[in-house]
């Protein structure tokens, strides 16, 4: 390390030198090793490259081994694996994967036939039977009788007539609203 100058400080030296080291060394190229940018992967490179072809018989019979290989392998660490959990892959293979899915449609299927039966058991008659005539007189007077019913279900409430105690009654004001009110006097449920 070279001595600081006069009115510079030691960080700034230092820096300074620092900076000089690494333009000199930026110059420099190394050459990329295995595993790095660059250089081809170890699987890569086992590869055979055929110029000019896209991939010939050979490296497609290559390429065939090395998928075996490589699943060989792959099974062997897979029941090694199933060995150290004590469960064998090949009674798990041997398991139907889809019991659970085939039970569940064998109920619905009973159910559907159930229904289906139930249906088909019942008297024709009543699935058959036509609702009968009824004139427009009749219609309306039956009409306007479920109507009032529909309305003095609606409008009923437990609500009394202060003063006579009388329940309240469904009203039409003046100026046609519906409202609750006394049958008796003018006063009415302000709800």
């Amino acid at each position: 390390m070279a001595a600081p100058s006069k009115g510079t400080s030691v960080l700034a030296s230092l820096t300074a030198e620092v900076m000089a080291t690494k333009t000199k060394a930026s110059g420099a190229r190394l050459t990329p090793v295995e595993g790095e940018k660059g250089a081809l992967p170890l699987e890569m490179a086992k590869l055979p490259n055929d110029v000019g072809v896209f991939m010939s018989n050979e490296a497609l019979h290559d390429h065939a081994k090395q998928l075996r290989k490589f699943a060989g392998d792959a099974i062997a660490i897979a029941d090694g694996l199933d060995g150290l959990l004590s469960e064998s892959s090949e009674t798990k293979a041997k398991a139907d994967p889809n019991a659970e899915r085939k039970a569940k449609e064998a109920e619905g299927d009973a159910k559907a036939l159930e229904r289906a039966t139930l249906s088909q058991t019942a008297p024709p008659e009543e699935a058959q039977t036509a609702p009968p005539e009824t004139s427009p007189e009749t219609f309306a007077a039956e009409f306007a009788a479920k109507a009032a019913a529909a309305q003095a279900a609606t409008f009923t409430t437990k609500w009394r007539c202060p003063t006579h105690a009388k329940p309240g009654v469904p009203k039409v004001s003046a100026k046609g609203r519906d409202f609750i009110g006394c049958p008796d006097c003018t006063q009415f449920y302000g709800g």
